[in-house]
């Protein structure tokens, strides 16, 4: 018996993510006193979201450490799946914020132009939305359910954010954010990878 076609998903800790959380709220409300809420037209619910004002933030100083440990996630998810970082060096593409309230959410999509995904949680409060993944397979297949196995028997896994925690994964697979009830923010960093072929 094999399994083809995984889906591969990095979570992981960010060591030390107290001190760096609390250099980042700092910085995040810096930007949000600066950066108008650039949530495209296309988004359905009111999220504040750099996405179209500044998604650049991976340039931005006060972003410097973050930056790095998105590196090193990204490139620690790259070295798993084999692919060849001889030959290619990671980039970051693009990079912003979102901000969830109460009563806010984000609909399934995917980021399919860039071959990696990486999400960090600056604030993760108690029963916060969670990110949820998508199988590839749910809008293809009709078949029963299987019992017993959670990497097969469902079309959705939950993610329940926590402080600190980063999670990595193909830029195809789609995804979404449930709707927050609870009236704390819940503060995420993404980060859009790219891998291309170095120039020396």
């Amino acid at each position: 018996f094999t399994d083809l076609f995984p889906t591969p998903v990095f979570v992981a800790r960010v060591p030390d993510h107290e001190a760096l959380n609390e250099e980042l709220k700092r910085e995040i409300d810096t930007v949000r006193d600066a950066t108008p809420n650039g949530r495209p037209e296309s988004w359905s619910s009111d999220v504040y979201t750099t996405f179209d004002s500044n998604f650049s933030l991976h340039e931005q100083p006060g972003f410097r450490r973050l930056t790095g440990w998105f590196m090193e996630g990204a490139t620690e998810f790259a070295q798993r799946l084999s692919y060849p970082l001889e030959e290619n060096e990671i980039s970051i593409d693009v990079c912003w914020l979102n901000v969830y309230g109460r009563g806010q959410w984000q609909e399934r999509h995917n980021h399919s132009v860039h071959p990696m995904v990486a999400i960090y949680y600056a604030a993760a409060p108690p029963n916060c939305s969670g990110l949820i993944l998508h199988s590839e397979h749910a809008d293809t297949m009709v078949r029963p359910r299987y019992l017993g196995n959670d990497q097969i028997d469902h079309f959705t896994i939950r993610i329940d954010p926590e402080p600190g925690m980063m999670v990595v994964f193909n830029g195809h697979l789609r995804h979404s954010i449930t709707t927050s009830a609870i009236d704390e923010p819940r503060i995420s960093v993404s980060a859009n990878f790219n891998i291309n072929e170095k120039t020396n």
